[in-house]
């Protein structure tokens, strides 16, 4: 039986239909009749960057809640599966100074170093110095090693896979991308997922 639409529903459908209608138009004036198709161009291509990168994170990220959830329904979200020793603690700061570094030296081998290349570097920085001091605070004992639990080991993955497309959300604000942008994301992520391989592999 087909329900009766109501005028309500009626009047609903026509201004969702205009308001459709009119940001075609715009965004087809816009970019058409305004000739703004460099800055469309590089819209959609930093839009595609961002889900390529945002897809694993995303994945991760379910994943991730997951275990937390059931860790910390079993009792087990806080037991110790790492040592951190004060070596540990100066090599991440150095490659967070060395990501860094890379972000601003990069775009001198294609073009001239632009100021939205500084602030990505010195916001990225921002967000890696944070993550520092949050994962390397907790110690076992007066004295002892900085402890790595197994809901901060589950977090700080987040962390390393949310990093790359925390360099391409910069952007947003910045109005610009290209394929520098992308080299430096990627070079971000590899260095820092690289280094806690390495930190976890050489604790078994």
């Amino acid at each position: 039986m087909v329900k009766n639409i109501n005028a309500r529903e009626m009047a609903l459908d026509f201004i969702e239909t205009v308001f459709i209608l009119f940001l075609c138009f715009g965004i087809f004036y816009f970019i058409v009749i305004g000739g703004y198709y460099s800055l469309a161009e590089k819209v959609v291509k930093l839009v595609s960057a961002l889900f390529i990168l945002s897809l694993p994170f995303a994945i991760l990220l379910k994943i991730n809640h997951k275990k937390i959830h059931e860790f910390r329904h079993d009792g087990s979200i806080d037991d110790i599966i790492a040592y951190a020793a004060k070596k540990d603690v100066i090599i991440d700061l150095l490659i967070i100074f060395l990501i860094t570094f890379l972000i601003i030296i990069i775009p001198f081998f294609w073009r001239i170093m632009q100021g939205e290349d500084l602030f990505q570097a010195f916001s990225t920085f921002a967000l890696m110095f944070l993550w520092h001091f949050i994962f390397f605070h907790k110690k076992d004992g007066f004295g002892a090693e900085i402890a790595i639990t197994r809901g901060l080991k589950l977090i700080d993955e987040i962390y390393i896979f949310f990093l790359p497309v925390f360099i391409l959300i910069i952007l947003i604000f910045t109005g610009a991308f290209d394929i520098i942008d992308l080299i430096q994301s990627i070079t971000a992520f590899c260095s820092m997922y690289a280094w806690r391989k390495y930190f976890y592999y050489k604790q078994t």
